[in-house]
């Protein structure tokens, strides 16, 4: 009772920098009704095409549908595995058989239920190995090196890895690329365990047999069903292409010091990690790894709910639905904050308030296996897609800590920015602009914006309350309602925060008379990856290859243009209806064919790192054609 009082009183300050419908709605969001959703979505574990995630459809449907609005169910068939068997032992010299289990604590009530999901990856290959092991730090291209540099090689050995830095589908392909024949990875507790704090049950850190399920779809290659035809360059390609071909095994770090702790062979400092021993290089284990998937082509459900408005401009809001277990921060803090959007604009109809665009609400399935259900739903809806769709607002974790974070099409940065000042931090009591670092990155790729943005050129802002500590529980059973009422947003404060800032977001869009694109923004951007994509080139030794004085000299020809364009909207413009089509339709202009090796990835300005997964990397097509790039892919495939 305490908290929801403590709620209320917070609650009671008033939004005078709103209009009228702004303050209905930020009124509306509740810390009672965004806990109970949670409390449903997290009461079993929900993996993509499983009942459970079909019984979260019809609760998705069926709560839409009580506020008013038209809710379909959208069926893909998608190609994806659930594990058969898993089995990793060291052999020698100490042989050990490892759990690959989480366990339960008698104090998080969900962790012992029997419907979880036993630990694994997405898109693993099946496979029974037994090699020398090499560990291999983060898994990167530079570690590679590193290992070169001491004459090391992988080359039939099973490589060990941590969680980090770059995306787990990436770590494996890397793996295969350089000639492995298996893949561990584990989490270190440098990374997310005791070295940053109290582990879970008594505090929110990965605790010693905490585990990281994920995709290891080489997703920087392509998004969705790797059976997709659009993610072919050729023919010849296949679905195997966007997949492993070498076996690999998420682990706990209370597993995978049974190896690190017998590697012998070099030392390399920078690679230590948290555990109490000095981490080796290798070899010096031997380990087996016995592997089997059950790979099923499965109907996966989004849930669509359309609110039409005056004209057919869209504006698009999605959070995934699907969880590798009960995914109390990873997704579903951005599923119940997504309801509760859908409540306050079902409060304004209501009231009266008729939207000048047209808004779809989506819960999307199938996003932990590689953005799946998204990614069908633009490619089956591309045309109207790209004639309507004005923006796409994306919310993945919508509440794992008090930290708000935003990554953008650069146009909308001050948009973003002038909305965060009229919503109020619930810790501090003073607009979230006020504290925020207001750093807002480039788009990359991990969710479910990547095809509005990489391959139908739509402006994109994706956001959510952050902190540290949820990466301890992230993909794990311990991801759970009890962690959530415990550490992660207790008054569920947070969740109302996520859910006001989103809808605000979407309402000031939807309402716009003069849609608030700035691409003198755009431009700055533009110099800022022009010089870093320069001295990756000079430093790499492709500057005699690549020329981009035509570059530059684009790039402040666009600048002089958004000069000319933001004057003259200053000055006031009378065809209102032409000027938003030129300003939301601006992003499709930056489509080009498709990147070298990865035709779904179209933006020419911005793409997900090759060898990164998750962060972006600007001037993708340019980088690749460089000396380096180009010469380091030849060999690498």
């Amino acid at each position: 009772m305490w908290r929801l009082l403590i709620v209320t009183l917070f609650f009671g300050y008033s939004f005078a920098a709103l209009n009228n419908w702004e303050q209905l709605f930020v009124k509306t969001p509740s810390a009672k009704a965004a806990r109970e959703h949670l409390k449903y979505y997290t009461s079993a574990p929900h993996p993509a095409g499983t009942p459970e995630d079909y019984d979260t459809v019809l609760y998705t449907q069926q709560h839409f549908q009580k506020l008013g609005f038209q809710a379909e169910i959208d069926t893909n068939n998608v190609f994806l595995n659930y594990p058969k068997h898993r089995k990793v032992s060291v052999v020698s010299p100490n042989p050990y058989e490892m759990g690959l289990n989480e366990g339960f604590f008698p104090g998080d009530p969900t962790s012992r239920d029997p419907r979880i999901i036993p630990t694994f990856h997405g898109y693993a290959a099946s496979g029974n190995v037994t090699a020398e092991v090499v560990y291999v730090n983060y898994g990167r291209l530079e570690d590679y090196t590193e290992l070169e540099k001491n004459s090391v090689s992988v080359e039939g050995k099973i490589v060990i890895v941590r969680y980090g830095q770059i995306f787990r589908g990436t770590k494996v392909w890397l793996a295969q690329l350089h000639g492995a024949v298996g893949c561990l990875i584990y989490s270190d507790p440098q990374d997310d365990g005791y070295v940053k704090g109290t582990p879970y049950i008594d505090g929110p850190w990965r605790p010693e047999r905490g585990v990281q399920r994920g995709s290891v779809q080489f997703l920087s290659l392509c998004p969705g069903d790797p059976t997709n035809k659009l993610c072919k360059e050729n023919a010849s390609q296949n679905y195997t292409d966007f997949i492993p071909k070498i076996p690999s095994q998420p682990i706990s770090w209370g597993d995978a010091q049974y190896i690190l702790q017998d590697l012998t062979g070099v030392v390399i400092s920078d690679w230590q990690g948290g555990l109490n021993f000095t981490y080796h290089v290798g070899p010096g284990v031997t380990v087996n790894m016995d592997i089997s998937m059950d790979y099923v082509t499965t109907p996966i459900w989004n849930v669509i709910a359309t609110i039409p408005g005056e004209s057919e401009e869209t504006i698009m809001i999605g959070n995934h639905r699907d969880a590798w277990v009960f995914g109390a921060t990873d997704p579903n803090s951005g599923t119940a904050a997504l309801l509760e959007v859908a409540k306050g604009f079902s409060t304004l109809l209501k009231a009266g308030w008729k939207p000048k665009r047209t808004i779809v609400m989506c819960s999307w399935d199938g996003e932990e296996y590689g953005l799946l259900g998204s990614t069908a739903y633009a490619d089956k809806n591309a045309a109207l897609i790209q004639k309507n769709v004005v923006t796409y607002i994306n919310v993945d974790v919508g509440v794992g800590g008090k930290s708000l974070y935003a990554d953008a099409t650069h146009s909308l940065d001050n948009f973003i920015i002038s909305v965060a000042d009229d919503i109020i931090d619930p810790d501090t009591n003073k607009p979230l602009s006020q504290v925020w670092d207001k750093q807002i990155s480039t788009l990359g790729s991990g969710s479910d914006f990547t095809s509005y943005i990489d391959h139908y050129g739509i402006s994109v802002i994706t956001f959510g309350f952050v902190g540290d500590s949820e990466n301890g529980v992230y993909h794990s059973n311990y991801d759970s309602f009890h962690w959530m009422e415990l550490y992660g947003d207790p008054d569920y404060v947070y969740h109302v925060a996520c859910a006001q800032f989103w809808g605000l977001l979407t309402i000031r869009l939807v309402d716009a008379e003069v849609l608030p694109f700035q691409y003198t923004r755009t431009a700055q951007w533009l110099s800022e990856s022009y010089q870093e994509a320069l001295d990756v080139i000079q430093q790499n030794g492709g500057s005699n290859q690549v020329t981009l004085t035509d570059l530059q000299q684009a790039i402040k020809e666009f600048e002089a243009a958004a000069v000319t364009l933001e004057a003259a909207i200053a000055g006031g413009v009378q065809n209102l209806s032409a000027l938003n089509s030129k300003l939301y339709l601006a992003e499709r202009q930056f489509l080009g064919s498709g990147l070298p090796k990865r035709p779904y990835y179209k933006h020419v300005l911005q793409a997900p790192g090759l060898y990164l997964g998750y962060d972006s990397q600007s001037f993708p097509g340019i980088l690749f054609s460089s000396f380096y790039y180009f010469c380091l892919f030849l060999l690498r495939h």
